[in-house]
């Protein structure tokens, strides 16, 4: 066997390694998580922080963190909308049952006692909102702004430094092209589909470059349901 020929073999057997690493691991959660050992049962705990994570583009993973009485912790992904309800230091209720390789799965959370906090000044973050607005008078509505001032980045971030409604114009490039994973060109630029995009200023990555997140939405039955989202830096060209 020549050494051309070696490699190639080496090469395949490494990518095949990885894809059975990878499909075992998922048969093992998947199992874990679809076949229990156990009846459901609950335990207290306290939300002690909140975490993002985001990915060069894509869909953002929002992460819950739990302490539970006995000590133990752990990070649950609840998604945007749990992300936006609970707040440190709330009390919940867990319910859990023990999957089928005896590992813990999270069934259902829910708060039984909540911190309280002080209200937020909507009608002046949404004055706010509003001089960021990148659009004509009127595209987007009063209830997307509200339904923006509550949206969990502003409590981390602040103001946005733009937002907008995306319409067919806006789709040159490849800054927006995730959009299309989503809706067709045509849905956009007629309005079928309406999606809404907001930036936030990170601060400074050097003195030349910002650092920047980009959080697309998409507007359906009053609710903004998060589509896509992208970390880049002003010194980038799209």
């Amino acid at each position: 066997m020549d050494k051309g020929t070696f490699l190639i073999y080496l090469f395949v057997g490494f990518l095949g390694g990885i894809f059975l690493f990878i499909f075992l691991g998922t048969v093992f959660l998947g199992t874990n998580y679809l076949f229990p050992r156990s009846d459901p049962y609950q335990r207290k705990a306290v939300v002690y922080g909140k975490k993002e994570t985001h990915r060069s583009r894509g869909f953002t993973s929002y992460y819950i963190k739990l302490g539970f009485y006995d000590g133990r912790r752990y990070a649950w992904d609840g998604g945007y909308k749990e992300y936006d309800r609970f707040q440190q230091g709330d009390t919940c209720d867990v319910t859990l049952y023990k999957g089928l390789w005896g590992f813990e799965v999270i069934k259902d959370v829910k708060v039984i006692g909540s911190v309280k906090h002080p209200p937020c000044p909507r009608a002046v973050f949404t004055s706010l909102l509003l001089r960021r607005v990148e659009v004509k008078p009127g595209m987007l509505n009063t209830n997307i702004l509200h339904a923006l001032s509550r949206d969990a980045h502003n409590g981390r971030y602040g103001v946005p430094v733009s937002v907008r409604q995306v319409t067919g114009c806006d789709m040159g490039g490849e800054f927006r092209i995730g959009l299309l994973n989503h809706a067709t060109f045509e849905e956009i630029d007629s309005g079928e589909r309406v999606f809404v995009e907001c930036t936030w200023n990170l601060g400074k990555k050097d003195e030349n470059d910002e650092r920047r997140l980009t959080c697309w939405y998409e507007w359906h039955e009053n609710y903004l349901h998060p589509v896509d989202s992208m970390l880049w830096s002003t010194d980038e060209e799209f």
